[in-house]
């Protein structure tokens, strides 16, 4: 069966109710976001159903219970991996954060700076920046000032949107910080990359979403038609459950089976759930000379 909640978190739980009560149904994917999934966990618990979410990434969900996926990290996942690998493979041990108002991304900062620190390394400073900044003036002055007492070996910017890039590169480039930058999922917007091209160069990022070009053109050309993300998310999704409710019918089966799944990858990313109800892997992309690659991934150990 295939129904639509049209965003409202109500019909999402009465919906996910219909179908724990069908015996014949034995899992759920869906729905997409944050707020549905959130109201309906709370009955696929209930009603012992796994319930799998391609999109959702609220830290709120998942201690819910153990028969809600998140297919996607959760924002402080996605903090944790990109600590990892600032610490690991950029070898910085000290680091200036700027953050966003915005919930989802300071939500992913708490989960840096948490890692950060067990990793045994150092934050300088922490600033905060409202939605409807225009400049940086008052944020960037007390870095610098921190700066020069004691100095950082990188920057963390945490954006509420894309659309702050050229904002935030302008006002790097005016106050002449030239260290390596590191940032959330916000960055990833190849064109609004492009316009500010040469300040944001070398920028490294976390995702939930990057694309094997070729798989989704083979698949576009099997369709015959154009597949947008959210088909992707759907698909990859689906095709995870699949490999394993062809060999385990009984929902309690499911359930364990997703829980110890690890390294599946897909069209747009690595499923890890390695006895977690959320995926661990992370992607780390990097925009240089006009492109955006996957350079890493890292896989973090939930405690």
């Amino acid at each position: 069966d295939v129904c639509s909640a049209d965003l409202d978190p109500l019909i999402s739980s009465n919906q996910t109710e219909e179908f724990a009560n069908d015996s014949s149904i034995i899992s759920i994917i869906g729905p997409l976001f944050s707020d549905e999934v959130i109201s309906s966990a709370k009955i696929a618990n209930s009603k012992k159903i796994p319930l799998l979410t391609p999109t959702a990434t609220s830290d709120e969900i998942s201690p819910l219970g153990k028969y809600v996926f998140q297919l996607s990290p959760s924002l402080s996942t996605q903090g944790k991996a990109l600590a990892l690998y600032t610490s690991k493979e950029l070898k910085i041990k000290t680091v200036a954060i700027l953050c966003s108002n915005e919930r989802y991304a300071r939500v992913m900062v708490e989960g840096f700076v948490q890692k950060w620190k067990e990793e045994g390394n150092i934050i300088s400073i922490v600033e905060y920046y409202p939605t409807s900044a225009s400049n940086l003036k008052e944020q960037m002055a007390a870095s610098v000032a921190k700066n020069k007492k004691h100095p950082f070996e990188g920057l963390l910017i945490a954006l509420g949107s894309s659309q702050e890039i050229s904002m935030v590169t302008a006002q790097l480039k005016y106050y002449n910080f030239r260290l390596p930058i590191v940032g959330n999922s916000e960055w990833n917007d190849k064109v609004e990359l492009n316009k500010n091209k040469r300040d944001a160069n070398n920028v490294y990022f976390t995702t939930d979403y990057f694309e094997n070009e070729q798989e989704v053109k083979s698949l576009s050309q099997l369709l015959q038609k154009n597949v947008s993300k959210f088909f992707i998310y759907g698909f990859d999704a689906f095709n995870f459950l699949y490999s394993i409710v062809e060999k385990y019918q009984r929902r309690e089966e499911i359930v364990y089976q997703l829980s110890v799944a690890s390294k599946i990858t897909s069209i747009h990313s690595t499923i890890s759930l390695n006895g977690s109800n959320v995926n661990k892997n992370v992607d780390i992309l990097q925009f240089s000379n006009g492109e955006i690659n996957k350079i890493g991934e890292e896989n973090v150990n939930h405690k």
